[in-house]
């Protein structure tokens, strides 16, 4: 009895999802005296937008490296309370920019209207990412700064490995950056 239930509530159900999925069983485009979709004319929404966000540029302080390789560089209670506190300054100094970074990042967006952006908008557009450039250059150099403050702290050992984490890191760092920002080659 129980699966003679289940048999005929799959018959029903079955065709009905199908017929949903299809757009309900209504009148098609052309029924409704509509043209083919223009596929051309379908923008990808993400087309064009800056993709970096500010957990991007948070996660290549070179501070917070130091601190995520503590084990690593063998640094002693000491050393790793001054990288914090210097890890606290750096986020405070940086914080401005990282607001800067999302305002901009909306005016750099291409319209949500399909079609070409007018010559205002593209130029709003431009103008934004240019800033976005100084603005991820304020920070990096903040970044370059607190680093050569950071070596400081180190001893001789210590520096050169941090040195080396924190020369693949720029590499690293550069290289995420041109992706993000849409650079091309």
């Amino acid at each position: 009895m129980r699966r003679t239930k289940l048999a005929l509530l799959s018959l029903i159900l079955v065709p009905a999802v199908a017929v949903a999925q299809r757009g309900g069983g209504a009148a098609t485009s052309r029924q409704r005296g509509e043209k083919d979709a223009d596929w051309n004319a379908i923008r990808d929404p993400n087309k064009g937008a800056i993709k970096l966000s500010k957990s991007d540029l948070e996660n290549v302080s070179p501070i917070k490296l130091l601190i995520d390789k503590k084990k690593d560089l063998k640094l002693s209670d000491d050393q790793v309370n001054k990288l914090k506190e210097m890890d606290g300054k750096l986020k405070e100094s940086n914080d401005p920019s990282f607001k800067a970074l999302d305002s901009l990042k909306r005016a750099a967006m291409p319209p949500l209207r399909s079609g070409e952006p007018t010559d205002e908008e593209r130029d709003r557009m431009t103008t934004a990412r240019r800033s976005i450039g100084a603005v991820v250059g304020t920070i990096r150099g903040n970044y370059e700064s607190s680093a050569k403050d950071a070596m400081a702290i180190l001893d001789e050992n210590q520096q050169k490995t941090a040195a080396d984490l924190l020369s693949k890191q720029k590499t690293e760092t550069d290289d995420m950056l041109r992706e993000k920002l849409g650079a091309r080659g």
